[in-house]
């Protein structure tokens, strides 16, 4: 995606449309480097290029920091109606400068439980998908859900590193999760209530 500015001519005085390169979407920087969607954002969150606005949503703004240095840019109306996050090329050159750095950095903080959780979650899902004879796509919550009930042990923090994604969003799923267990129970306990009830003499 080419991306120009409008600058000053001093000579004529005239404004001048100037090309300022291939700018990419976040996305695209990751298939360029051979990563999935979450895994470049988790390597942006690493280097600091990125933040969560909305720790009950998965998605990630560029830093007002990143921004104001050149390395990408923040497109709030788009032909969509989706914001969504341009790099530029400077952040592409920064980019892949400080990628293996990054990525090694996360992999020393990931433990066997992590990586063994990962494998059996990924293993689960093709499976549930061969079964189903399609592709299922998973959302967040799901894949959380998964892990509280088959990886019990794993802690927060534990679980954002198999998901790469935030604990904060973890947590929030978490906290739904909850919620609609405890919702659940309550009318699991009146239903039986209800049918536990005497019948009156009239009935």
């Amino acid at each position: 995606m080419l991306y120009h500015s409008e600058v000053l001519d001093r000579q004529t005085g005239e404004l001048v449309r100037v090309c300022n390169g291939e700018w990419v979407t976040v996305t695209e920087l990751g298939k360029a480097h051979g990563l999935g969607p979450r895994q470049v954002r988790q390597v942006l969150r690493k280097l600091g290029w990125v933040y969560s606005p909305n720790s009950s949503r998965s998605a990630y703004r560029l830093c007002p920091d990143a921004n104001e240095a050149g390395l990408g840019k923040h497109i709030v109306k788009s032909k969509s109606g989706r914001p969504f996050d341009v790099i530029s090329p400077l952040g592409q050159e920064r980019f892949a400068l400080h990628l293996s750095a990054a990525l090694a950095k996360i992999a020393s903080k990931e433990t066997s439980a992590v990586m063994e959780a990962r494998a059996a979650l990924n293993a689960f899902k093709e499976e549930r998908g061969k079964a189903l004879k399609r592709k299922q796509q998973w959302e967040t919550r799901m894949e959380v859900s998964w892990l509280r009930h088959f990886r019990k042990r794993l802690s927060q923090d534990e679980m954002a590193a198999v998901l790469r994604i935030s604990k904060q969003l973890v947590s929030h799923h978490v906290r739904a999760l909850e919620a609609s267990r405890l919702k659940w129970e309550q009318r699991r306990e009146a239903q039986q209530a209800l049918w536990q009830k005497p019948l009156s003499e009239d009935q």
